[in-house]
């Protein structure tokens, strides 16, 4: 993968931060040792692919002889255009100022580690300048403007709806499905036509998420809680505790584009593709003859960057977008009677090598916990040290040990500890490579 630069290097958008591969054995010996060692070790810092509020990782497949996924985490994103988009746009008093971009690109076919490492490498510059041009031509808005502003019956819509769009929004979307679509017009002929990847792109803009996605690789929000009380009333009794004795649940999961969803279908065969599923009706795929590959070739989705010869069938590159407003979705959570107490919002971003081995729930359940020990509130660690919560953990070291350090419930430990989880020691079948992003909002 590639390597993470210092700030020396960083461009104009922000410092792109890469996920490292987990498949050496010394790396994974470093990062244990890391984590055994705890806050005392004076290392923390050397992990610049994580932090409290963020962690990325990265591994290679056994079934695959080249890492094809690429992901990359830039926070802040743009932040000077942020501030200034928003002095013009809204009251910025009540808006948050919190910019990042988060990309997932797992490729696929021949050259699709290529294919991933190009758009990598000019999706951030190209949207970067794309918003910098758009979000500078918005004129300010004024309070009484109507699309602003929420119709009642909509109020605790997590996506906003279309009425809802205001000139940011759609700005943004706009910025975002251009990016798309350069990206994949503008690519390496010789790469372009050997290979593809998907791109899972989560735009955080102020209070609000823009998600945009083409192919299988997957986000989801999940909206975590700490009871206000450890009471065992029968309504927490039926509630699911992750291991530190919170509440999760995913809120919201973008779209896998896959041929048999009727949309993706009727747009394939209306051109004359054909959409081919196995015996169980599941596994929908895209048939074509390559040419360039002198061989028929079955694609596992319906939007793509990159297959140029899939394009011809209906197999595009346009994203499905997705307007996320988190302040709604704080306040839909205030709403809600069974989740007082400590909210935490975040997203888990990952290519489908991660998801498609355990459901997102569990990924939800689990990494839950990574962002709740916050500035080392004394609250958070008397709770989850309680001996009630303290059964059943299982940490990365394997020694069950449930003390508290800063650097055991970052982000980074609870993804590697996942990730070993869903590792087989033995190959059985096909294995997918597996990259993954999550990060507090």
């Amino acid at each position: 993968m590639n390597k993470n630069k210092t700030s020396i290097d960083c461009p104009f958008f922000g410092c792109p931060i890469y996920p490292p591969e987990l498949t050496n054995p010394e790396f994974n010996q470093t990062i244990l040792n890391e984590f055994i060692v705890g806050e005392d070790s004076g290392k923390d810092d050397n992990f610049r692919f994580a932090t409290d509020s963020f962690a990325t990782l990265t591994q290679q497949g056994k079934s695959h002889i080249i890492n094809q996924d690429r992901a990359i985490y830039i926070s802040p994103f743009l932040p000077e255009l942020l501030l200034s988009s928003l002095s013009s746009t809204t009251n910025a008093t009540t808006t948050t100022t919190i910019s990042f971009l988060a990309a997932i690109f797992d490729g696929h076919g021949t050259l699709g580690h290529d294919v991933a490492q190009e758009v990598v490498e000019q999706f951030p510059l190209i949207l970067a300048e794309k918003l910098t041009i758009a979000l500078g031509r918005i004129p300010p808005i004024g309070n009484d403007d109507e699309s602003s502003r929420s119709s009642k019956e909509n109020q605790n819509d997590i996506i906003r709806s279309i009425k809802q769009y205001d000139q940011t929004d759609f700005a943004i979307r706009k910025a975002l499905n251009e990016t798309f679509l350069k990206v994949n017009n503008d690519g390496t002929a010789s790469t372009f036509s050997l290979g593809g990847c998907t791109a899972s792109v989560t735009l955080r803009w102020g209070s609000k998420l823009y998600v945009a996605n083409a192919g299988d690789s997957q986000m989801i929000l999940v909206s975590s809680v700490v009871p206000s009380s450890l009471s065992s009333s029968t309504e927490q009794q039926q509630q699911k505790f992750t291991p530190e004795g919170m509440i999760a649940k995913v809120v919201y999961s973008s779209r896998r584009d896959k041929a048999n969803l009727p949309d993706e279908r009727a747009r394939i065969e209306g051109l004359g593709g054909n959409v081919h599923l196995n015996a169980n009706g599941f596994d929908p795929r895209v048939i074509v003859h390559s040419e360039i590959a002198n061989d028929t070739i079955g694609l596992a989705m319906s939007r793509c960057i990159g297959d140029w010869e899939w394009k011809a069938v209906g197999v595009i590159a346009e994203p499905i977008i997705d307007v996320i407003d988190l302040s709604k979705l704080r306040q839909h959570q205030r709403q809600q009677p069974s989740e007082e107490g400590k909210k935490i919002i975040f997203l888990i971003a990952a290519s489908d090598g991660f998801f498609d081995i355990r459901p997102k729930e569990f990924y939800a359940n689990q990494i839950a916990g990574s962002f709740l020990v916050d500035n080392d509130n004394d609250a958070d660690r008397k709770y989850i040290n309680d001996p009630q919560r303290k059964q059943g953990v299982s940490l990365g070291n394997g020694n069950g040990n449930f003390g508290i350090t800063k650097a055991e419930f970052r982000p980074l430990f609870r993804l590697y500890d996942i990730i070993q989880r869903i590792t087989p020691k033995v190959q059985t079948g096909y294995r997918d490579d597996i990259t993954a992003i999550i990060s507090r909002l």
